[in-house]
C-alpha cells in the first residue's frame, strides 16, 4: 500500500514526531491539506506491515491508507498496525507545474 507525504514531513517528522504525522492516500490529498507541498515536494512510500515496525497506526486507518502514524518507540502501549515506511519515489519535486 502506498502512502504520501510532503517531502519535509517524510524526511524530518515521520519517525521522530511524537504527536504523530498524518499520512495521505493520494498526491491530491497532500496538495489539498498541506500548504507547503507544492514547494516542498511530495514523496510516495510503501507502508509495509512488520511486527517490529517503527511506526504504528490504527488498523482502520492503515487499511484506508490515510490517518495519523506515530513513532512506536514513543507509544509502546498504543495498539494497532506496526509498519515501516519504505521510500518509493518523489512524485512532485517542488518545481513541477500542476
Amino acid at each position: 500500500m502506498l502512502g504520501y507525504l510532503c517531502k519535509t514531513d517524510f524526511e524530518c517528522e515521520l519517525y521522530g514526531y511524537p504527536r504523530g504525522t498524518v499520512i495521505f492516500n493520494s498526491k491530491a490529498a497532500v496538495l489539498q491539506h498541506v500548504k507547503c507541498a507544492s514547494a516542498c515536494g511530495i514523496v510516495s512510500f510503501e507502508m509495509v506491515r512488520s511486527p517490529t515496525g517503527e511506526l504504528i497506526m490504527s488498523e482502520e486507518d492503515f487499511l484506508a491508507g490515510t490517518g495519523k502514524a506515530y513513532p512506536a518507540f514513543d507509544h509502546p502501549n498504543l495498539t494497532g498496525v506496526r509498519f515501516d515506511a519504505i521510500f518509493n519515489s518523489v512524485v512532485l519535486d517542488g518545481s513541477d507545474e500542476y
